[in-house]
């Protein structure tokens, strides 16, 4: 159940439509199964999550961190990285981004197309 839940929210665009279809749907549950993936919920409500991939010793890579816009401006984010981070403490992690100006604001490292975490 939380695995389609997770489906339906990274499936939506902010203008609510459906980014990908039945095909791209079962890529992407194969792809959150070798994932490394956290949740956020306040009060019962899914309202971010976080998925990367550990790429065995070159780094963990962020490819998509995403907060219901109505939960915006609450750390929650933030939060799911420092998470990452703690986590994988000593690896470095880098996300791969097209949204570059939340890395900025957050005072991580521009390294070219992606960015330095920690």
């Amino acid at each position: 159940m939380k695995q389609i839940c997770l489906i339906c929210f990274a499936a939506k665009a902010p203008n609510g439509n459906v980014i990908f279809g039945k095909k791209s749907e079962d890529s992407y549950k194969h792809t959150l199964k070798n994932s490394i993936t956290f949740v956020a919920y306040e009060n019962n409500v899914l309202c971010g999550y976080i998925r990367c991939r550990n790429d065995e010793g070159f780094g963990i890579y962020i490819y998509d961190l995403l907060v219901k816009k109505e939960f915006r401006g609450n750390n929650i984010g933030k939060k799911l990285i420092e998470k990452i981070c703690t986590e994988y403490e000593g690896s470095t992690v880098y996300v791969m981004s097209d949204a570059d100006g939340y890395y900025k604001k957050q005072g991580y490292l521009n390294i070219g197309s992606v960015f330095q975490i920690n």
